[in-house]
């Protein structure tokens, strides 16, 4: 899982999508978001400003209508007819009684005649006997109501003027009940001699139409609210009628500003009012638009924004992987390449068409593989040259070195006159030249070497026939393999002249090989003095030493061994044990399978 989460070793085009695509989903979702929340907000307030402008305008209209028939009610009640009938200011029977009654009776008509649409009737009683009735186009079948028990609801109070909601007629009963809204003063004073009723019955159905508000919504519905009820002659169905605490909230606003706010309808659905009051009689004209029709529009737009707002991510996703795709492809191309060439492939192309930073990467990539080419070839033709320089350079110190002690012991043959004794010297010694120089090659068959070595003890035998014997063990199946020319030789020479020469009897060289695995093993051993554990640790480290020490065999010992390793590789070369007092032996390991050929 931390590997996961690390981004080090992620591809250019995971780590792209990763900084970016989050950043263009974000700024997408953002621009969607914030172009909704505007939207809907810009349609709230819309709807706000229309319901509320349409809401006080219906109020506005009302309020004018129901201030007339008020003031049409308080100019009957102090009409002086009817004040004369309710004092009784008449001395006798007489026709002044009479003529005040025609004239409220007319006056009650006229008013019938000039409102028709809004006064259904118009009702006056008083508790003396006088009573008075009148309806538009319609006779009742009874009328008339019962003023204690209306004076008990309705006590008189200095203004009392009382207003009903839209309700049943309850004072002029017809065949069809009829929906009214009453308006009516309570007579009299406590102290009074005569009471009485002066009420209008309004046509709930007049008021009604001003109720009746379109583009409100599918379920939306305006309605008049009084302390005892509402009234709408719209309002579509139950599911959308203000609950009892909503409906008491809005009672409860009286004379208060317009306003808007969130109610719930009688099963809990969410409803949106905006309110108005009438000035007249404290009651409130209220729009009630379900939620859901009210912001429909907005979550038609939130529907869209959503949309959208998918399309756009789509959309910018998919431009953002191409994009990081086109962009990353080049450069894992150029990488891939670039392995290529680690892997040591230097054919390898840059081909990336285009003159971008890319193409120009790639150019220089190309230029650079051509440098590099170049000055690898130049390096390796430098470094077999130093390789064959140093081989030459090894080659000649040895010959040398090898011939003027071969020749100081001819010369010391001829001295004593053993002509035949330096004859096979001279014989010995150009076999072992005609050997050693192998037609200008490096390398030879193990076997050459052998015949080399041969011709070499053979010489050094002639010199010290006393001093040692030799014998060779060496298995078949290497004598095919490849040797470095004259490398046996210094190893033979350092077991007679360290090894065999400080014994006090006959000593023993022996030359032996054998396959070991992978590997040819040829060892040079001899029966001498053997080295201390100080010594050969020493000889060990300055062989392979950065120094050359000024010993003999030292020097001969790593000769031998750096021309192996130069030419064969570093896993090859000499191995030395001993054992002090009773042996010593050197190991030359080759590869078994050799060099095809030297040269």
């Amino acid at each position: 899982m931390h590997d996961f989460l690390r981004f080090d070793d992620k591809p250019l085009k995971v780590k792209f999508l990763a900084f970016f695509l989050p950043l263009i989903l974000v700024a997408v979702a953002a621009a969607g978001l914030s172009s909704w929340v505007f939207a809907e907000s810009r349609l709230k307030a819309t709807a706000t400003r229309l319901l509320g402008d349409s809401t006080s305008q219906t109020a506005r209209f009302v309020s004018e209508r129901f201030a007339t028939m008020f003031e049409e009610l308080y100019g009957l009640e102090n009409a002086p007819s009817l004040g004369n009938l309710i004092l009784n200011r008449y001395p006798s029977v007489g026709p002044a009684r009479y003529l005040d009654i025609i004239a409220l009776n007319d006056r009650i008509d006229a008013l019938l005649l000039r409102y028709p649409e809004s006064i259904d009737s118009i009702y006056i009683k008083l508790d003396n006997g006088f009573e008075s009735a009148r309806i538009n186009e319609i006779a009742p079948m009874k009328i008339g109501l019962d003023l204690a028990s209306w004076a008990r609801t309705y006590p008189w109070e200095a203004r009392g003027y009382y207003w009903l909601g839209d309700h049943e007629d309850r004072v002029f009963m017809t065949g069809d009940p009829r929906r009214v809204i009453s308006c009516f003063r309570m007579l009299g004073s406590p102290t009074s001699r005569v009471h009485g009723i002066v009420l209008f019955n309004l046509r709930s159905s007049y008021f009604g139409a001003f109720l009746r508000e379109e583009g409100i919504g599918e379920h939306g519905y305006m309605a008049l609210v009084d302390s005892s009820g509402i009234y709408s002659p719209t309002q579509s169905a139950d599911r959308y009628s203000l609950d009892a605490r909503s409906l008491a909230v809005v009672q409860g606003l009286r004379d208060a500003e317009p306003g808007a706010r969130t109610l719930k309808s009688s099963t809990g659905e969410m409803l949106f009012t905006v309110n108005s009051p009438v000035s007249v009689n404290h009651w409130q004209v209220v729009t009630v638009v379900p939620l859901v029709d009210l912001f429909g529009e907005t979550n038609r737009v939130r529907a869209f924004s959503f949309l959208a707002v998918c399309v756009l991510a789509a959309i910018s996703a998919f431009l953002a992987v191409v994009f990081a795709g086109s962009l990353s492809s080049s450069i894992v191309y150029l990488s891939r390449q670039v392995q290529k060439v680690e892997a040591g492939d230097f054919d390898t192309e840059f081909a990336v068409s285009g003159g971008n930073e890319i193409g120009v990467l790639a150019d220089g990539l190309t230029s650079l593989e051509t440098t590099v080419k170049s000055l690898i070839a130049k390096v390796r033709e430098e470094q077999e040259t130093k390789r064959m320089a140093e081989l030459s350079a090894l080659q000649a110190q040895i010959n040398p070195h090898f011939l003027c002690n071969t020749l100081t012991s001819i010369r010391h043959l001829v001295d004593m006159g053993d002509a035949r004794a330096a004859s096979a010297m001279v014989s010995s010694l150009e076999i072992f030249f005609l050997i050693g120089v192998s037609r200008g090659k490096d390398t030879i068959r193990v076997s050459e070497e052998l015949d080399h070595a041969r011709s070499y003890l053979l010489i050094q035998q002639m010199r010290y026939a006393e001093d040692f014997a030799y014998e060779f063990d060496v298995d078949a199946e290497i004598l095919p393999c490849w040797i470095m020319k004259l490398t046996l030789q210094p190893l033979i020479e350092n077991a007679i002249y360290h090894g065999i020469k400080n014994r006090e009897r006959k000593g023993l060289i022996k030359i032996s090989g054998h396959r070991e695995g992978q590997v040819a093993a040829l060892e040079v051993y001899d029966d001498g003095p053997g080295i201390s554990p100080e010594a050969l640790a020493h000889l060990l480290g300055a062989m392979r030493a950065e120094k050359v020490e000024e010993s003999p065999i030292t020097y001969g010992l790593r000769n031998v061994d750096e021309r192996i390793r130069l030419r064969f590789g570093q896993e090859y070369g000499l191995d030395i044990a001993s054992l002090e007092g009773s042996w010593t032996r050197v190991r030359v390991i080759l590869p078994f399978d050799g060099v095809e050929n030297g040269n």
